[in-house]
């Protein structure tokens, strides 16, 4: 049996950076389709990097939603300019939040016995321009 190798990139480790809980400002980098294994139900997947001066530089946070509780992707979807109110919205593309920059609060969450970032509540980046969002959006 050979041995064998594992390579460990700068992203890799950013993504085990625990926060103290607090607002930070966070790029919307991608967003995906997954599927949860126990029910097979849809989940949209929206990766986050920290961005500006501090802590949360270049960190890296993972934020699920099950499509059947979109209700709870309201808070988000808000903060990124969409405008769901008491009579809802129609034709909202969930994709369209990825290259926009919000303030999210993180908090800690814990599984398996391993704390995690938890982003919780969001909204609306109102701080100055973030050169490196600009940066980051190019990369992703």
């Amino acid at each position: 049996m050979s041995e064998e190798f594992l390579d460990f990139s700068p992203e890799d480790f950013k993504r085990t950076v625990l926060l103290e809980p607090d607002w930070y400002p966070f790029l919307i980098r991608k967003h995906e389709i997954a599927f949860s294994k126990e029910k097979n139900k849809k989940m949209h997947v929206y990766e986050m990097l920290g961005v500006g001066e501090g802590p949360q530089k270049d960190v890296i946070v993972q934020k699920w939603f099950l499509e059947d509780q979109k209700f709870r992707m309201i808070p988000f979807l808000n903060a990124v300019g969409a405008k769901i109110g008491e009579t809802g919205a129609k034709g909202l593309s969930p994709s369209r939040a990825a290259g926009k920059v919000i303030e999210v609060f993180i908090g800690r969450r814990e599984a398996d016995g391993t704390e995690y970032n938890d982003p919780k509540m969001y909204r609306p980046y109102t701080g100055p321009p973030i050169a490196s969002a600009t940066e980051a959006t190019a990369s992703a």
